[in-house]
């Protein structure tokens, strides 16, 4: 079957991400707290730790030596897990996008595997080679993951060739094929899809998303009559079309970049959420905080036990330690309601009839809150 889309444009950016994780200790003995937030044994276990991994050459001393080398040069940015990440310190420009033109029109077949196989083949940065040669003497795990972002993923998605084989991995939310769950394998790749449909307030157009950044990344008006038509409007102007569509996929591009950012400044995590909706969960997760560093943070004698985990929470152990916060947390979950709808006239209506919907109503309006005392 021949393609029927007129072109399909890409653009993309690559970069290479350190992250040292951190030790992790499961405070699984409870024996009261004397700073109100961790057990008395923590601090024993994590020395001990200490002792052990030098013991066992595990080159703390060299990741600490690396870790300072590599500040002069990267920003270093630490997680809501307590591991770090090491990023360049430079920000991207839309100068260093690379985009991609490929005209359908001549019934071409594109398949995301070969998407996934050009983003992937060129992936060669310096800063890959500067962090081989500091972490030579480290055992380093490798993972690559590859982010897809589109406005409307359901157009996007369903013109490849190979849909049939690859929709399965992927999720529909909100009419949009997203990456949840399921994994998406390509060449030792990790794909993982994201609409910025869903990344951006009531579902904003991508011409209201330009609308956000500068005027070199604004979307090109071409006219409704142009848009209705884009045969004809390839055919009259074929570099105008050209160039209209290439901007849409920088336009994706950076809004999807500003999210991530977004997204590591609010919740503490470096990936790309599925939803608006995520970042904020992750940013009130963040406030909360279950260490009790927040601003505004539950009454908790055990870091383990806090409104992140329901589940564990209202079980014998969890409510004794507690405190008493699973006394006022139904008071809390009961006091959340829906939207409400009402009609003013009941049968039959004659003449126009409107149905008014504020996008964003409720987010905006909780944005006005202050923190509850």
């Amino acid at each position: 079957m021949t393609n029927q889309l007129l072109c399909y444009t890409h653009a993309s950016l690559s970069e290479v991400i350190l992250r040292v994780k951190t030790d992790r200790v499961d405070f699984s003995l409870k024996h009261g707290s004397l700073n109100n937030s961790l057990p008395v044994t923590s601090n024993v276990i994590s020395e001990l730790i200490k002792q052990i991994r030098i013991l066992n050459n595990k080159n703390d001393s060299l990741l600490l030596e690396i870790e300072s080398k590599l500040s002069e040069k990267y920003q270093i940015f630490e997680l809501a897990s307590g591991d770090k990440i090491f990023k360049k310190k430079e920000q991207f420009t839309p100068a260093e996008i690379k985009t991609e033109y490929h005209d359908m029109s001549l019934g071409n077949e594109y398949s995301l595997k070969k998407l996934v196989t050009e983003l992937t083949q060129g992936f060669k940065l310096k800063e890959r080679d500067v962090l081989k040669q500091l972490l030579a003497p480290l055992k380093v795990t490798i993972q690559k993951e590859c982010f897809l972002s589109a406005h409307f993923t359901t157009a996007d998605i369903s013109s490849f060739v190979d849909f049939n084989e690859i929709k399965e991995k992927f999720a529909v939310l909100n009419k949009s094929f997203v990456g949840l769950d399921k994994t998406l394998r390509i060449h030792g790749w990790r794909v993982i899809l994201r609409d910025t449909s869903l990344l951006s307030p009531g579902g904003m157009s991508l011409k209201s998303i330009s609308e956000l950044y500068s005027q070199d990344l604004q979307k090109i008006q071409i006219g409704d009559d142009m848009i209705s038509n884009m045969k004809e409007f390839k055919r009259l102007n074929p570099s105008l079309f050209k160039k209209y569509a290439i901007q849409d996929s920088i336009i994706t591009l950076w809004h999807t970049i500003n999210v991530q950012d977004s997204f590591l400044k609010f919740s503490g995590k470096y990936t790309i959420p599925v939803t608006l909706s995520s970042l904020a969960a992750s940013y009130l997760d963040l406030e909360l905080n279950i260490k009790g560093e927040g601003r505004y943070h539950p009454k908790t004698l055990n870091g383990l036990y806090g409104v992140r985990d329901l589940a564990k929470l209202n079980t014998p152990i969890g409510i004794e330690l507690s405190n008493d916060l699973h006394s006022y947390i139904d008071y809390f979950l009961g006091s959340y309601h829906g939207g409400r709808n009402e009609s003013y006239l009941y049968g039959v209506l004659k003449g126009n009839f409107y149905d008014y919907d504020l996008p964003g109503a409720y987010s905006t309006a909780m944005s006005l809150l202050d923190y509850p005392d």
